[in-house]
């Protein structure tokens, strides 16, 4: 594919541009307080029943996923925050909680008190950050924007804390944050959803909320065709599938917990790779 004209790169920020593992320690550890306030059981037997559940989805990917409105959307192992999802529901189970009761308090954990757990999350980014959005924003005829699941102000806290660059410059990379890629729903003329092999269930490629915030960036930065936008992020589900059904490039930034079914399809996808380093990232989008 020979990309011509004017063209975008879409970045998500958590496990994209960050070291998310590092980062979501302090989040985990807010979430088991909350556990331990909940449940009335004392911090020692809740993370310890915590990290028993976490080990078992580490070890069978692709038989846990995050479910949302009855659909899962991504699957529950790439980072600290989708892992708690499900572990939350397991640990609320074996307390002996009604379902009525145990989707209250997951409603309310993925969505008020999230934030405020994310803002126990520290700051680890990957190395060579800063250098990559330079380079991309630098670019002639190219523009870069952040596309995010997170709040905007706590995306820009962390950015700031980039050394060795040209703040100016990292200041006007756009954030779009609550970008809900986690939202299922309506998205008429779009693919909904495909197949991955070593995957049994499918992946939901329409993703509404997702779609405006993709279509807005690309609109704002001038580029006519899907084919000249590039998107990278760290869990195919939530950042690639709908770029991909789009005719995007798309790159996967891989991490330890990334799934194996994940890395074959994109090493094996026509416009499409498996990136390790900012180097890669900033390299993959500018090729042309």
């Amino acid at each position: 594919m020979k990309r011509i004209g004017k063209r975008l790169t879409v970045l998500d920020f958590d496990g994209t541009c960050t070291n998310a593992e590092v980062e979501g320690i302090g989040f985990v550890n807010a979430v088991i307080t909350e556990l331990v306030r909940i449940t009335g059981s004392n911090e020692a037997r809740i993370r310890a029943a915590y990290e028993g559940v976490e080990e078992r989805i580490l070890r069978n990917p692709e038989q846990h996923g995050w479910a949302v409105n009855g659909i899962i959307v991504a699957p529950a192992t790439v980072d600290p925050y989708l892992r708690s999802k499900p572990i939350v529901r397991e640990i609320l189970e074996t307390h002996g909680m009604t379902r009525s009761e145990i989707d209250r308090i997951v409603d309310e954990l993925n969505g008020p008190r999230y934030n405020e757990f994310y803002q126990k999350s520290g700051v680890c980014l990957r190395p060579k950050l800063g250098d990559a959005l330079m380079r991309l924003a630098a670019e002639p005829d190219h523009a870069v924007v952040i596309i995010t699941n997170a709040g905007i102000e706590a995306v820009k806290r962390k950015l700031a804390t980039l050394t060795g660059v040209d703040a100016t410059m990292i200041e006007s990379i756009p954030v779009m944050g609550g970008a809900k890629k986690f939202i299922v729903g309506d998205l008429p003329n779009a693919q909904s959803e495909l197949r991955i092999p070593g995957l049994n269930r499918p992946v939901f490629c329409n993703r509404p909320f997702y779609f405006n915030a993709l279509n807005h960036a690309r609109t704002m930065a001038g580029v006519d065709d899907w084919q000249n936008v590039t998107v990278v992020g760290d869990i195919f589900e939530l950042d690639l599938a709908l770029p991909h059904a789009l005719g995007c490039k798309t790159g996967l930034a891989a991490n330890s917990h990334t799934p194996r079914y994940e890395k074959t399809f994109m090493f094996e996808c026509l416009y499409g790779d498996v990136l390790f380093h900012m180097e890669q990232i900033a390299a993959f989008a500018l090729e042309r």
